[in-house]
This record gives C-alpha cells, structure tokens and sequence, in this order.
C-alpha cells in the first residue's frame, strides 16, 4: 500500500493475473498524436499552429453579426412554437418563461451597446405578447440585415492578420486543408498552400454571416474555405456523418450502375479548428433555396414572411371545437399561398436566367436531378428532419447541391432512429417544377433507386413487398442476414450516436449489451430503408422503381405537405 493506494495487480477467478491493458480514450489517443507531431514535425507544428491562431484572432463575427444570428434564431424558435400551437399567436398570449429568460441573457450578453437599449425598451422594459414579439422580432431582423448589407463586401487580409505573409514568415510547407479526409492512398499529390489571397469576402447568408478565405495551391488552384464562427452546437455530429458517406463515395466509385450515370455524394469538406470555430469549403455560386425565395421576393416587392404570418392567422382562427377541420384549413392556406405569394415556378425561373443558353440549363437541370437523389438517400435513410429551405446549397455553377445540419432524428426518450414528419424526404412542387417531369421520372428516381442497389448489392433479400414495407414505415424484420457495404460501416458511426444521446440524456453509465442492441436495430433499420428502395416488386406488371415511385408521392402529395412545420415551407 503507497499513499493510499493498492499496487496490487488484479487476477482472474482463477487466480491468473490478468495482464489486459484497458482500452485508451479517444482523447488519449489524440494527446498522443499532438505530442508525436510536436516531436517529430516541430516547424510544420509551429506553423500549422500559427495559422490557426491568426484564423480564431481574425475572423470572429463582430457584434452586430452575433447579434442578427441570435435574433433569426429566436424569430425561428418562435414560428416553431406557434406552428405547434397556433392560439399562441395572439394579441393577448403571453411569452413562455423560457423565452422571456433568454431575451433577457441575450440582451445582458451579446448585444452591442449602441442597439442595446432599443432592444431592451422593445422586449424587456415592456413585456411583449407573442404577437407583438414575432413582429418586433421581424423589425429587428430586417434592420439588422439592411445594415449588414450597407458595408463592405469584402477587406483586405493584411489589414488583420499575417496570413499574407505565410510563406515568407514560416519554414514548412502546409497543405491546404481537408485532404486527408478524402480518402486517399498516398499524400505526395496533395497540393501545399503557396499563399492566402488578399480579399477576403464577407457573406451575409439567411441565418448568418461568415468570411469566405481563398487560398492559393502551389499548383496555382484556389481553394474558397468559409469561416464559421461560432460553429454550430452539433458540428462534429455532422463532421462525422459527411465522414461516413465519403466512404461510400469510394464504394459508388466501384459500381457499374453508379458510374455510369456519374453519382456521387457532394460532401464539402469541413475542418475543425476548434470546438468554436471551423473552415468548410466553399463555392462563390452557392445559394441556398430560401436565398432564391428572398431574391424572388425582393424582386418582386413581397414580405417575405406574408405566406407564413398568412397561415399563422388562418391557423388562429380555428377555433378549439373545431379541430377535425385542421388539414383543410392547412390545405386552403397553402393552396392559397401558392396562387397568391409563391408560384411553383420561381425556383425555375431563377436558375434558367442564370444560364444563358437552354444547352447549358438542361445539363444544370440532369445534374441537378442527380445531386438531389443522392441528397434525398442520405436524408431518407439516414432518418434526417428539419431540411428547411435555408440548408439546402445549391451551386449555380454546376449544379450540384449538399445539404447542411444532416443529423439522424432520435426521440427523447429511446435511442431510436425515427422520423416524424409526414412526409418521408423534401421534394416541394418548385424543386418538380425545377427539374421537370423527364428528369423526375428519368433520373431522380432511377438514381435514388440505383445508389441503394450500389449500397445494398450484397444483402439477402427476404420476399417481403417492398412497397408494403415502406408505406407501413416499419422495416423491422425486412433484413435477413445481411452483408452489405451499407452495414459493414454503420456501425462504428452509429455507436458515437448512440454515445451522444446517452449522454444528451445524462445516463450515468451504458451497459454495453444494451449498446450493443441499439447500434445493431439502428444498423437494420437504415439498411431496410436502403433495400425499401432497392428492391424491385413482387409483381411483375409494375414498373422497377415502383417503390421510389410510391414514396415520391408520398413527399408530393399536398395533404402531406400542408401538415409539415411553418419553417418547412411547403410552398417553396
């Protein structure tokens, strides 16, 4: 016994000394990493750490981005809430306490002083009722956002930092970041940074702003990297999804069906500088689908939130006896909405003036039609929700679209995948209308069916019908002894989820055979959901993707679609 503590080595039952060493924690093996790095790369760890340092000096949000970023989100958590309880949207309702606390903390600690007593005289001094709140709110956001867009578009790098200087200050070549995540055999290729360009831009997006950094390769390539600072509250969830479907980039790569029509997940690369900060490759002509509906909106001098503030007040005035005409109100609303304020058309519309030959549109359009399949298999299999039109990127440039915030839903009270919404995965009459009736039935579906066959190519099927399956939305028991590509890689994803929500949930400990039971059903539902679109049906007089067929009009069928949230915007 020394100071307190035994020496003594533990045995087995039978007597054996057992010699297991305990497995290291990840952040173990991270701190081992840090410190052979330090060692054996001093100069390239000096520089690497210099950059990054600049990085989190330099590119912090001022105030007054805070401050819009902070006021979309409460705007968007009180929509939220009123879709859920349209009576709350009323002269005479009060605010929640949660939502009085944290107008308080918001104007206590992120305000800037010179916008700060406005803001408490509008929602402290006075307390607001949730109308008047929601309004104030949309005041605040539009002010804030006119300001934004007053200033200067871009500054100059050596004005704030030493990262124009890089290559004549450190003595190491760095490469450009994110490559090693690409999954590549041998880094002799991987192009080093030469120089950061001089004009940094700043963007002013519909929920934020960032700086879009460039930075030249030795090669003379440009590499655009969008600054998100802060990053959001479950970045590294979703670093690891993009992780897991980067790796079944490789396996489409291999397959027939995938490389003949050139499918492939458009997963940006994201690097984490730290938990607050983190570099995302960027492209100039992305614009998200709520960026297209506000450039049409100002085009055309319409509120942007009419068509939302218009289904708010015929929600509000359903009375309480009268719920079970709930779907026909959210029918005529949205009916209404796409006669009055958003045609099915406008997402069409923009994109073709972009280009200035019908050539050029219609291979936008083919690889549009491919890029929203792949996006759609993640978010249906993968059980995603929320896929609001402000994270859905589309790249004018080429057409190809990914999608932000992909995390899994999992309910509070079972570790289990699940997703609520009514309908199964986006696809809202202006993105139809966007891609036309061929490329609907020609590519998007044929492509959605295609990737899942790529994925599940190797798994035994059992005959249950698939479209029986997917329209009961249990595939449970529709996977029988499977040993697919698919499975073979989910499991080690879907344990750190599972880490997550028992620890979201403040478990104090994780039996390992009930783990172990999670991850597996979790495993076999993505994999079911994966041969739901795979398989072909049973009866030999409908066509091979009638499955596809099935949920695709499921997602389009207009009782579904006017029951999603307020934030959704079924109309767009």
């Amino acid at each position: 016994m020394t100071n307190g503590t035994s020496d003594e080595i533990p045995k087995k039952e039978g007597g054996e000394v057992d010699d297991t060493p305990k497995p290291k924690k990840p952040w173990e093996h991270t701190e081992a990493l840090v410190i052979t790095l330090r060692t054996a790369f001093p100069l390239l760890y000096a520089s690497m750490e210099a950059m990054v340092d600049q990085v989190q000096k330099h590119f912090k949000c001022p105030p007054d981005e805070d401050a819009y970023r902070l006021i979309v989100a409460l705007l968007n958590d009180a929509l939220s809430y009123v879709g859920r309880s349209p009576h709350t949207f009323a002269t005479d309702s009060k605010l929640p306490p949660q939502t009085e606390a944290n107008i308080i903390r918001f104007a206590e600690s992120i305000l800037p002083p010179h916008i700060r007593k406005g803001f408490e005289a509008d929602f402290v001094a006075r307390k607001p009722t949730m109308f008047e709140y929601i309004q104030k709110l949309r005041k605040w956001r539009d002010k804030l956002a006119e300001t934004l867009d007053r200033r200067k578009s871009t500054f100059h790098l050596a004005e704030t930092t030493h990262l124009s200087g890089f290559r004549f200050v450190w003595f190491d070549e760095v490469e450009v970041p994110g490559q090693y995540l690409q999954h590549r055999d041998k880094n002799q290729d991987f192009v080093r940074i030469e120089r950061f360009l001089p004009v940094v831009d700043l963007v002013r997006g519909v929920a934020g702003c960032h700086r879009r950094l460039k930075i030249r390769g030795h090669n003379g390539s440009i590499h655009p990297f969008a600054i998100q600072h802060p990053a959001p509250r479950h970045s590294r969830r979703e670093e690891r999804i993009l992780q897991l479907f980067r790796i079944f980039n490789s396996t489409l790569a291999k397959k027939k069906e995938s490389r003949r029509r050139n499918l492939q997940f458009h997963l940006p690369v994201m690097v984490p500088l730290s938990p607050q900060i983190r570099m995302i490759q960027d492209d100039a002509s992305y614009i998200t689908l709520q960026g297209v509906y506000e450039d049409y909106c100002r085009r055309n001098d319409i509120d942007k939130d009419e068509p939302t503030v218009f289904t708010m007040e015929k929600l509000r005035g359903l009375s309480t006896q009268k719920q079970d005409q709930f779907l026909n109100v959210r029918m005529e609303a949205l009916n209404y909405v796409q006669q009055q304020y958003v045609p099915k058309d406008v997402v069409q519309k923009y994109f073709a003036a972009t280009y200035p030959s019908f050539d050029s549109f219609w291979l936008f359009r083919k690889q549009f039609s491919y890029q929203l399949a792949a996006l759609t298999y993640i978010t249906f299999t993968m059980h995603m929700t929320v896929r609001y039109p402000n994270k859905l990127s589309i790249a004018r440039r080429s057409g190809n679209v990914w999608g932000s915030e992909l995390l899994p839903f999992m309910s509070s009270t079972r570790p289990y995948f699940n997703n609520p919404e009514p309908v199964p995965f986006r696809l809202t009459p202006n993105l139809q209308t966007l891609m036309g009736p061929i490329h609907t039935e020609g590519i998007f579906t044929c492509a959605l069916m295609a990737i899942a066959r790529c994925l599940t190519s190797d798994s035994s099927y059992t005959g249950v019908n698939a479209g029986q399956a997917g329209a009961a939305g249990q595939p449970n028991g529709f996977l029988e002894g499977t040993s697919c590509e698919l499975e073979h890689h989910l499991s080690i994803f879907i344990r750190d989820e599972m880490t997550f929500w028992y620890t979201q949930s403040h478990r104090q400990s994780i039996k390992e055979n009930e783990l172990r039971e999670n991850v597996q059903r979790n495993a076999d539902a993505i994999v079911n959901k994966a041969l739901v679109i795979a398989k072909e049906p049973a009866a030999g007089n409908l066509p091979a993707s009638q499955s596809v067929l099935d949920l695709v009009a499921k997602a389009t069928n207009p009782e579904k679609l006017c029951q999603t949230d307020l934030l959704w915007m079924p109309w767009l």
